[in-house]
């Protein structure tokens, strides 16, 4: 959280949260939703790491949220079951604006940064002219069950 790029992601969304429509904020949640919360950092996966608080937070979301190849090929060798993997996409601010999430659930999709100085590339871009642009595309299919009443 001391992080130089951390906090100036921290303070431009919050300012762009004061300023927002309602809708505009169901697109700006998403952003700190995969990034915040569900963010991992690391160009290469045997570099990948997390930073993000809500799977910090999680120890089983932990694991998983890191399962890689090996694991799943060491699991296949000893007749268990493969763990389900996870989907690390490249961070797409647009792609990031429009796909839904569910809060009760291991996330499916988690986007992925280079580095975190990338934060400071983001509060850099036309983060509400991507927010509009997503908002006319509209959300991507959701890749979660739906939830069961």
């Amino acid at each position: 959280m001391t992080h130089p790029a951390f906090a100036a992601f921290n303070e431009t969304y919050g300012k762009l949260g004061l300023s927002a429509t309602k809708e505009e904020r169901w697109f700006l949640a998403r952003l700190y939703w995969f990034t915040i919360e569900f963010g991992l950092v690391g160009s290469q996966p045997k570099d990948r790491r997390i930073y993000g608080g809500g799977i910090l937070s999680s120890p089983s979301e932990t694991i998983y949220a890191l399962n890689d190849q090996s694991q799943r090929q060491h699991q296949h060798k000893s007749n268990q079951q493969p763990t389900p993997q996870p989907e690390h996409r490249a961070f797409d601010l647009l792609d990031v604006l429009r796909t839904p999430y569910r809060i009760d659930q291991i996330q499916p999709i988690y986007y992925v940064i280079d580095e975190l100085d990338t934060l400071f590339d983001i509060v850099d871009s036309d983060i509400m002219g991507t927010v509009k642009q997503a908002m006319s595309l509209g959300l991507f299919e959701p890749t979660y069950p739906e939830k069961s009443h």
